[in-house]
């Protein structure tokens, strides 16, 4: 993906039992998102405007907005049900923008 990007990033799941909850985390970068389906506990440690969670009967979606390279790493998603826990991880490889630069001589 490329910086400055929204990425949204995708895990679909079947879910056994009741949901209890979920967490994000950059397991490269120590970002750490623990959520429930209520929407009322979200919290990001360390705290971040750009990061959003999404959580569903069947899918979990994680969106960074405005990705810098310092978002690079592996994203391990955890879901914690009734009737256990499921895991996965992606990694996110952030390619940096190339500026060109002019210099005149006077």
């Amino acid at each position: 993906m490329l910086e400055g990007q929204v990425v949204t990033l995708v895990w679909s799941y079947t879910l056994d039992g009741t949901f209890v909850f979920a967490k994000f985390s950059n397991i490269t970068g120590g970002v750490v998102l623990i959520t429930s389906r209520s929407g009322g506990g979200a919290t990001w440690e360390p705290s971040s405007k750009r990061f959003r969670a999404d959580i569903s009967d069947s899918q979990a979606r994680l969106t960074i907005l405005g990705v810098q390279g310092s978002d690079e790493g592996k994203y391990e998603f955890d879901l914690t049900s009734s009737s256990g826990t499921i895991a996965n991880t992606v990694e996110v490889i952030v390619q940096c923008k190339l500026f060109q630069f002019r210099s005149e001589v006077l």
